[in-house]
């Protein structure tokens, strides 16, 4: 039987981690039917599968975080939010009608979207976690949504998330993990790294014009540790830079006093060369021995492979202190934060300090690589989150479109 998903997620990292579930999921049923309800953004992880989106898209001015920066939601609401939210609710009900479930990648938004579709749904809550404050944290109507019976699981990124709302009452919470490590194998590219350098991965973000000007801030960074790096093993550093982000590499490095030549950042003050390859994010992690940025998935992504980051907050809408502060407690022993502001000299060169002590510990690779696999999950998260998505799916079609054994907090409701 060929089933019908329905993929609803809340924003750029959702839809990321969408795609990756969406991938196992077809390794396991090929046949599977798939569309997607991006809630902010243009879903183009969705679009490089070949998902057709069948919701309405626009990029609002917050970038979908509103909530991180104030009156910011002033801005969405101007430029046609309601009007958005409006549509993508009578999007999501009228795909319901041909779909047999749902996939809900995300936190109140996407739940609640996949409980008015009517349909069963399993929930990914990925921006939630109870390694940032002790206990998942549920806003309204989120604990009476996931109550819900036709929500047959509910999937955390983490052990401990899934244990504090099994305490809470929440039988269906199971662990997922970090899927986005499954799929970070490397692709044998070339990253041209001299005998003896040590692999520093740069993560400016991939959202311009934020991630542009984190890269110029990290250019700086990178002077500061070279300066410092003097007489020690070459640092090697490896930029992912995407496609919209790179386009304006040429503006960027003339006002940095950088040159470019369309795949290094040389930098004549320092000698500090930055090789920016092509599409090698899975390699550049796979090398590195630490990673240093302003983004968030990519970040989690070296934190997860088990190698230290190190952030500082730049000027918005998404990587700011409060933003810092969550990374600092999801990834506990592994973030390592610069500067709660925006860094200046003394802060970049406290900063090239503990880049340089972390790479030349010899127990940092081992001590790391033990810590991210206690504190998050082995490989395999994105296929046995497909798995719950499959057991949901063949629970409706066998006649059970509701959770069995749960008393539903919503019936009233519903």
């Amino acid at each position: 039987m060929a089933y019908r998903l329905l993929s609803i997620s809340s924003g750029h990292g959702e839809d990321n981690h969408a795609s990756y579930i969406i991938r196992a999921l077809r390794e396991r049923r090929s046949e599977i039917e798939i569309s997607a309800v991006p809630v902010s953004g243009l879903g183009r992880d969705y679009s490089r599968l070949g998902v057709p989106i069948v919701g309405p898209t626009k990029v609002m001015p917050s970038g979908g975080f509103f909530y991180q920066q104030k009156g910011a939601i002033w801005d969405d609401i101007r430029a046609g939010l309601i009007g958005l939210t409006l549509g993508q609710i009578l999007a999501v009900r009228r795909a319901a009608r041909r779909h047999d479930g749902v996939l809900a990648v995300g936190d109140v938004v996407s739940q609640t979207l996949a409980w008015l579709s009517g349909l069963p749904w399993v929930g990914f809550i990925s921006p939630l976690s109870a390694l940032q404050r002790g206990r998942v944290p549920l806003s309204e109507p989120l604990p009476r949504v996931l109550a819900s019976q036709r929500c047959w699981t509910i999937a955390t990124k983490d052990p401990v998330s899934a244990r504090d709302l099994r305490d809470r009452g929440f039988a269906h919470a199971r662990v997922g993990g970090m899927v986005a490590v499954d799929w970070l194998k490397p692709g044998g590219r070339d990253l041209e790294v001299p005998r003896g350098a040590r692999v520093v991965a740069v993560l400016p973000g991939s959202r311009p014009p934020e991630a542009t000007r984190n890269l110029g801030l990290l250019l700086h960074f990178i002077r500061a540790a070279e300066r410092a790096a003097r007489g020690a093993p070459p640092l090697a550093w490896r930029a992912a830079l995407v496609a919209a982000v790179r386009a304006e590499v040429p503006a960027l490095a003339a006002s940095e006093g950088w040159n470019w030549d369309g795949a290094w950042l040389s930098d004549p003050e320092t000698g500090a060369q930055v090789f920016c390859p092509d599409d090698a994010f899975a390699d550049i992690v796979h090398a590195a021995e630490a990673g240093v940025g302003l983004a968030g998935l990519a970040l989690e992504q070296v934190a997860a492979a088990g190698k230290p980051i190190l952030q500082f907050p730049g000027e918005g809408p998404q990587f700011i202190p409060r933003f810092v502060r969550r990374q600092e407690r999801l990834l506990g022993e592994l973030a390592h934060t610069v500067s709660m502001e925006v860094p200046g000299p003394e802060a970049f060169d406290t900063g090239a300090a503990t880049l340089l002590r972390l790479l030349d510990d010899p127990e940092t690779p081992r001590r790391f690589g033990a810590y991210a696999a206690a504190r998050f999950c082995p490989e395999g998260a994105s296929y046995r989150i497909a798995d719950m998505v499959l057991a949901m799916l063949d629970g409706a079609a066998a006649g059970r479109p509701r959770r069995p054994g749960t008393q539903d907090m919503l019936e009233k409701v519903e």
